[in-house]
């Protein structure tokens, strides 16, 4: 009884500090986007941030996302993590899709946004918003399509920089074989470069001469110490040679002759050209995902087998690149297992510890959008169905398991209601987008053991389910706590601003709630997973240990499942509970809390779907 009175204790504590309005977060945050406020496609976007009065954002899981303007939180198109331990710093972004976005804030690796920054566009003809100003040695590029002027200006017959950036080139050279060619011949490109510079996703494009930066006839990324580029339509072309993915120019070849020397006009940027087979000439970018691919060693599996992940890339792919496991029709956000990429041997093992289909996803520089999918691979049950382990999980101790065909459907409170977090951010929401499947909410607040055993029968027996989710058993313990709060309070004269504060700020009638044993309450859980049983369905069983709760309820929840076979998903509330940042009051989680509750609950849902 001692250590409930503490627990007990701690909780009045935090609501007398409520009541003195003693507790407050301070937060001081800027983010704002260097430069302009327009960039073209695939332009590095440097963010600036910085934080004062808040240690948060210097802890490990600060990252800030580039978003359109009309989304939520979670819809970042681009993403990256702050240096560690660092009140201020720089993230440079980038992104290809033509849009108007911000960047935002978050910390604590969740959702909940500290600050964001003002509009800015991704353009097409951002270029045209230039206006010319580079800056440095390069002076002032001439948006009209003219001659550069200023200290440094294109060696090449076009000299067309077309607003677009040149750093100085005196570095930076290409060379063609020949100047004159005959329509369908191939050109030899070879280049010199500042060999402390790092070049890995430097491009080469073949251009028309007088055509903006945008409009390439054909692109590939340097590879070894030559390319090819095969041009067939007649005209004059020049190759250009750009930096680290965007559209910072630094050389220009000479003129290129093809047949007549006739051109029919400026490049229309429909990607026509090289037609042997290398290089990219259909995309409307140098991010164009046709450069990267990622298969399966194999077409199928068993359970318990081991996956290699093959990928190849013009270029070498980076330390910060990897490869994710999913379900096909997953979002990229969603996946199972993923590795970093291994430079040197190409391919990634993955150990397949459950039943079904899947397909590797590769992602650079950290990303968040894939750049290659495999065809679908199958996952099948091992031989004669022995060894079968999903996730840490013995499924031949699992009763009822393989499930059968029917709903899937989540059994609880006010906690499965989604009690705390906006609509479609609960927990049961959540696993839905992320397993691509229909789960029945059957959470109701308020409930107690007694009354979900009321309305087993119409609510789940009567579904023929094919898993549950039994998540319940929070509120018969509360009442007990709010039981001893109670005898506490009374003890300290404080009983009336108690029972004001749970009923008025709280909305809990908390005397109206059968008070029952801890006895009851498992004799409760453990009938009600076994009726569900009987009926052929699995069932996984979330239990809890926190701060309000006696520690061992766990030990009880946990013993539940060993007896009946179920899966059990341990301490949901643990990194929850007492930390405002994941609460929306002093019971239920918010939006941040649910993902956390989500993710526990995935590990074991989709080992059974």
């Amino acid at each position: 009884m001692s250590i409930f009175l503490k627990q007990t204790s701690t909780l009045l504590g935090l609501i007398l500090l409520l009541f003195a309005g003693m507790v407050s977060i301070t937060q001081a945050y800027t983010l704002s986007v260097a430069g302009d406020n327009a960039y073209a496609p695939n332009e590095s976007i440097n963010i600036n941030w910085s934080t004062t009065g808040n240690e948060e954002a210097t802890k490990a899981g600060t990252w800030i996302g580039i978003f359109e303007t009309t989304t939520d939180n979670k819809a970042y198109r681009k993403w990256a993590y702050t240096e560690k331990n660092q009140t201020s710093g720089q993230v440079a972004l980038r992104e290809a899709k033509p849009g108007t976005y911000e960047a935002r804030l978050f910390t604590n690796y969740g959702y909940d946004q500290l600050a964001k920054s003002s509009t800015f566009k991704i353009t097409e003809n951002a270029e045209d918003n230039d206006s010319g100003n580079s800056s440095g040695n390069n002076g002032s590029g001439s948006s009209s399509g003219g001659t550069d002027s200023g200290n440094n200006t294109d060696n090449n017959s076009g000299g067309n920089n077309n607003g677009n950036t040149n750093q100085n080139s005196d570095s930076y050279s290409l060379s063609v074989a020949d100047r004159t060619i005959d329509p369908g011949e191939s050109i030899s490109v070879t280049w010199t470069v500042d060999q402390s510079d790092n070049i890995k996703r430097d491009w080469i494009g073949v251009y028309k001469t007088g055509a903006s930066n945008r409009n390439y006839e054909q692109w590939k990324y340097l590879k070894g110490n030559q390319l090819t580029f095969k041009i067939n339509e007649p005209g004059t072309y020049e190759v250009r040679y750009f930096k680290d993915s965007g559209y910072t120019k630094v050389a220009t070849s000479d003129t290129i002759t093809v047949g007549s020397g006739s051109s029919s006009g400026g490049g229309d940027g429909n990607g026509g050209g090289d037609t042997d087979g290398g290089g990219d000439s259909d995309g409307d970018n140098p991010n164009n995902e046709n450069i990267y691919s990622v298969r399966a060693d194999k077409n199928s599996y068993a359970v318990g087998e081991t996956a290699k992940a093959i990928w190849k890339a013009e270029g070498e792919l980076g330390f910060f690149d990897w490869i994710g496991l999913y379900r096909p029709g997953t979002p990229d956000s969603a996946y199972l297992e993923y590795e970093y990429t291994d430079i040197f041997s190409h391919q990634e093992t993955f150990d397949l510890n459950r039943s079904g289909t899947f397909e590797f996803r590769l992602f650079i520089d950290n990303g968040t959008e894939s750049v290659a999918i495999s065809e679908p691979f199958t996952v099948g049950t091992a031989d004669n169905g022995n060894n079968l382990t999903c996730n840490g999980y013995d499924l031949n101790k699992v009763t009822n398991y393989p499930p059968a065909n029917g709903p899937v459907i989540a059994l609880g409170d006010s906690i499965t209601a989604g009690v705390g977090a906006t609509a479609g951010q609960d927990y049961v929401s959540e696993l839905e987008k992320r397993l691509n499947i229909n789960i029945r909410n059957e959470g109701v607040s308020g409930d107690t053991t007694e009354d979900v055993l009321l309305r087993l029968n119409s609510d789940v027996l009567g579904q023929d389910p094919s898993t549950v989710i039994v998540f319940i058993g929070g509120n018969d313990e509360l009442r007990r706590v709010y039981q001893s709060l109670s005898d506490s309070a009374a003890e300290r004269q404080l009983r009336d601003e108690l029972e004001d504060y749970l009923q008025n700020r709280l909305n809990l009638n908390w005397q109206d709630v059968p008070l029952l044993t801890r006895q009851e309450t498992f004799n409760n859980i453990r009938r009600i997973i076994q009726r569900i049983q009987d009926t052929g369905a699995t069932t996984i069983l979330v239990g809890f240990d926190t701060a309000i709760f006696d520690n061992t309820i766990a030990d009880e929840y946990e013993k539940i499942a060993q007896d009946t076979g179920s899966i059990f998903i341990p301490d949901i509330y643990d990194g929850i509970s007492g930390r405002p940042s994941r609460m929306s009051d002093l019971v239920h989680p918010n939006n941040r809390g649910y993902d956390i509750v989500a993710d526990r609950i995935q590990i074991g849902l989709e080992c059974l779907i």
